[in-house]
């Protein structure tokens, strides 16, 4: 999980834990413990270094176009865009972006 963030990493692990949702993460990286925000290319090689894996073998989720699309793209990493409701989104987003609604529909971006 990397995360833009200006609270402390301890506050959002904490969170984590608290929703039982920290055991299911490999690694967080949060900006505010990083040093760099998203979309700078290092949080993205961060990540991907902390999987274990190079960026190209990494796919990014997020809902935020500049930040969970274009900045992993541009460090090679694959990215889908999940669409919510009430938050505007560029007109000239290319048309081949990989865009879903729910998690649900992640199986047909990831070749099992």
């Amino acid at each position: 999980m990397i995360s833009n963030t200006v609270f402390p990493e301890k506050a959002h692990v904490r969170e984590l834990d608290r929703f039982s949702i920290l055991p299911y993460l490999d690694f967080t990286l949060f900006s505010s413990t990083f040093g760099m925000r998203k979309p700078h290319p290092d949080i993205y090689l961060k990540g991907a270094n902390l999987a274990g894996v190079a960026p190209a073998e990494c796919v990014y989720i997020g809902d935020r176009y500049l930040e969970d699309v274009v900045g992993p793209s541009e460090v090679g990493m694959p990215a889908v865009l999940k669409l919510m409701a009430g938050q505007e989104y560029p007109e000239d987003m290319p048309g081949d972006l990989r865009t879903i609604e729910t998690l649900s529909e992640l199986n047909r971006y990831l070749d099992f």
